[in-house]
């Protein structure tokens, strides 16, 4: 029996070694996410956030901030940052709806929409598909126990 302090109690050996092994995976994906991230940069001069919100307006075509902070799970303040960004670089435009003054809705622009096209698919994610599709039970059991993760309590 081995002691785990975020769970205050005692585990078996074997639970213990799966445990480990899913934070040393967990550190190699945040690994490898950060290094595409950095590839990404340099090849498109945008970052992984930009990247997915812009694939998240292109997927939406029209999509409001707190829409998009909800689907790519950030907060609406970063969105509102980030979309300010790209937007000062052409490859989004806001525009307030006609309806509902209170809406305003993010698009890609044509040179937006080029960049998003024209991005690298990241390796980390091509290999992760390939490992999913060989395994689709265990696919399921990984993607179910992800979904169940709570963002950790403010210190």
């Amino acid at each position: 029996m081995r002691y785990n302090s975020t769970a205050l109690r005692l585990l078996p050996d074997d639970d213990m070694q799966k445990h480990e092994e899913v934070l040393v995976s967990l550190r190699r994906l945040i690994r490898a996410t950060d290094l595409n991230s950095k590839r990404l940069s340099k090849a498109t001069g945008l970052t992984s956030p930009q990247l997915l919100i812009m694939q998240t307006i292109r997927e939406a075509v029209e999509i409001t901030a707190g829409d998009l902070a909800r689907q790519v799970n950030l907060s609406q303040a970063t969105i509102t940052n980030i979309l300010d960004r790209i937007e000062k670089r052409g490859w989004v435009v806001r525009q307030r709806s006609e309806k509902d003054k209170r809406k305003v809705y993010a698009s890609l622009t044509a040179e937006g929409l080029s960049k998003v096209q024209n991005a690298p698919t990241p390796q980390h994610k091509i290999r992760l598909q390939s490992a999913l599709y060989f395994r689709s039970s265990q696919s399921c059991q990984i993607l179910s126990d992800c979904s169940t993760l709570k963002e950790p309590e403010p210190c």
